[in-house]
């Protein structure tokens, strides 16, 4: 009989695991060939995936012994008929009643069934014409109703062409005393209320005088809107620009004197709508905001596009009138136009 080997010439657990681990050697395999890349982005992959997904849903009556006269109908009669009964009013995105009832998130007709909603959804969410008023350039409340949505159907509104924000000019907004300080509430909200909007772009309370102060708020709501339309999930939805207007401006006047220093006012608020906010990114007082390179390349598009559209709003009031205050807006937004191009 063969005596045991000593502990010590034994291999210890650790080079047994070691050891049984290394695999043998493995053949030369030729590597596969690569699929040609696809043209299509990530977003517009997901929405076709989607759309197929729903050609491939079949509605299924509740009682399968009576008639179902919309499931025997072809998809394309039922997309018809979805697109009538959408054919509604334009529906305001920022009423808070939105919030607490939804009829318009989720309309009676995608509660039906699943396979209805899918078809009907696009239908809704791609050709309905949405509005949002923005007060103060705080967008919170049309991101709020984007999130409520499921995530599908905010696919579905980058094909919508639309969608519109209407920024109300800031100087139809009574700025009350002691804005910006100790005890200030303003439309619910308190100081702290706006340090906390702020705190991701820095510090509110480092920020001295009233002005500085708001432009530092205007800022940082753009920057977080900016950011927030580079996201993937909605970087493809294209929203439309235009300004409030006060509803007693005469426009249409029998005097063209009077039409004609009315739209000479509305163009000098205009200019001073984007030099005191839209303009707030390039202000020495907002240079200290804690914003990295690579968000700046994010925020460019929204940013550029914000500012096409309003200059567009002013483009269309007409040239003849004002040539100092156009003159004026062209060379203010040609240097933000070159700002915002170096982001």
């Amino acid at each position: 009989m063969t005596p045991p080997s000593p502990s010590y010439a034994r291999a210890t657990s650790s080079s047994s695991s070691k050891e049984s681990s290394k695999s043998p050697k493995t053949k030369d395999v030729p590597p596969k060939k690569l699929k040609r890349p696809s043209s299509l982005s990530n977003h517009e992959r997901q929405l076709a995936l989607l759309l197929r997904h729903q050609k491939a849903l079949t509605i299924k009556p509740m009682d399968p012994t009576k008639p179902c006269p919309l499931a025997s109908l072809p998809s394309e009669v039922r997309v018809l008929i979805y697109r009538y009964v959408f054919d509604i009013q334009t529906i305001i995105i920022t009423l808070p009643r939105m919030w607490k009832y939804g009829s318009f998130l989720w309309p009676n007709l995608l509660r039906v069934s699943r396979a209805v909603r899918h078809e009907a959804s696009y239908e809704f969410y791609s050709r309905t014409s949405f509005e949002g008023t923005i007060l103060e350039l705080d967008f919170s409340p049309v991101k709020k109703w984007v999130k409520q949505l499921p995530v599908a159907h905010r696919l579905f509104l980058s094909r919508n062409q639309k969608l519109v924000l209407e920024l109300m000019m800031n100087d139809r907004i009574h700025m009350p005393d002691g804005l910006l300080t100790e005890g200030f509430n303003y439309a619910g909200k308190t100081l702290r209320d706006l340090w906390e909007e702020c705190r991701r772009f820095g510090n509110l309370y480092d920020i001295h005088g009233l002005e500085h102060r708001l432009h530092f708020v205007r800022f940082s709501r753009l920057a977080d809107w900016f950011l927030w339309c580079g996201r993937p999930i909605h970087s493809e939805i294209n929203w439309h620009h235009r300004l409030a207007f006060p509803n007693d401006v005469p426009w249409t006047y029998s005097s063209e004197e009077w039409a004609r220093r009315t739209r000479q006012l509305v163009k000098d608020n205009m200019i001073r709508f984007l030099r005191d906010s839209i303009a707030v990114p390039a202000l020495p007082c907002v240079q200290g905001a804690k914003i990295s390179a690579k968000q700046k390349t994010v925020m460019k598009k929204e940013a550029l596009n914000l500012l096409e559209g309003l200059n567009k709003v002013f483009r269309d009031l007409g040239e003849g009138v004002g040539e100092e205050s156009n003159q004026d807006w062209e060379r203010r937004v040609a240097s933000l136009r070159r700002y915002l191009e170096r982001w």
